[in-house]
């Protein structure tokens, strides 16, 4: 019965460190120092951790690294002397102390107090790149459910990541590469879109990157400008960081495009 045991718990963990490369990628486990995702890496082999308690670790070794503080091997709660179930063990493996000494948890005034730090992006290069994908990327915005009052606006997807590198910006933990992702079948793709006319759009670029850090590249501004003539009935609207409007100024606008 113990072989048994023995060899099931190999097969559990031997499945489980197959899965932890896929749900570490959706998470903020590739920002850690190499030493901290070692550790956390043995961490979550030992204590099976779901993807969701992954990326609730990952934050924290992510906000202690930001903010000065200790790394989260040294935070780490000691491991008990008693035989846990593995329910157990899971809610004792992501007790880590949000609230370790330099954290803004454990001291908000000092952090209030600290000076902004550069996010040590400034002026690194990007790579524009053509990757096709399998749909458009039309949705509704993330924030929409049931427990929120939703202002119907849909997200449009015509750039993927964001070259500017805000230290604050949720877009850098979408993605872990410098490049930015574009569709030469965009256009293709938002022509065939179809569109109830007797209905009010309100679409929203941006939500995945910057609507003019690129300017027009693969006639990304062409199509979103020709797909609001087309339908007046859609306000769309140019989410954007960049002064990058050059080529909006030597085209004809319609009014239904604006730019936040």
């Amino acid at each position: 019965m113990k072989n048994k045991a023995k060899r099931g718990t190999r097969v559990s963990y031997e499945v489980y460190e197959r899965k932890f490369s896929r749900i570490a990628e959706q998470t903020l486990f590739g920002h850690l120092p190499p030493e901290q995702r070692d550790f956390l890496r043995r961490q979550a082999l030992d204590y099976r951790f779901s993807q969701q308690e992954l990326r609730q670790i990952s934050e924290i070794g992510v906000d202690l690294e930001m903010w000065d503080g200790p790394p989260l091997s040294a935070v780490w709660p000691a491991a008990p002397a008693v035989d846990l179930t593995p329910k157990e063990r899971r809610a004792f493996g992501r007790r880590c102390p949000a609230s370790a000494p330099g954290t803004p948890a454990s001291d908000p005034e000092a952090i209030r107090q600290r000076p902004l730090q550069p996010s040590g992006r400034e002026g690194y290069r990007v790579r524009a790149r053509d990757r096709e994908r399998r749909h458009l990327g039309l949705g509704r915005c993330p924030m929409a459910s049931e427990r929120t009052r939703f202002c119907n606006l849909l997200t449009l997807d015509a750039v993927e990541n964001c070259g500017f590198g805000c230290s604050y910006c949720s877009v850098r933990s979408f993605y872990h590469d410098d490049e930015i992702h574009f569709d030469s079948r965009f256009a293709e793709r938002l022509e065939a879109l179809r569109l109830d006319p007797d209905q009010t759009y309100h679409i929203g670029t941006g939500q995945s990157s910057d609507s003019l850090m690129g300017g027009n590249r693969f006639g990304v501004l062409d199509a979103l400008t020709e797909f609001a003539h087309r339908h007046p009935n859609v306000i769309l609207e140019l989410k954007t960081k960049s002064k990058h409007v050059a080529h909006l100024l030597r085209n004809p606008i319609p009014r239904n495009l604006i730019c936040t």
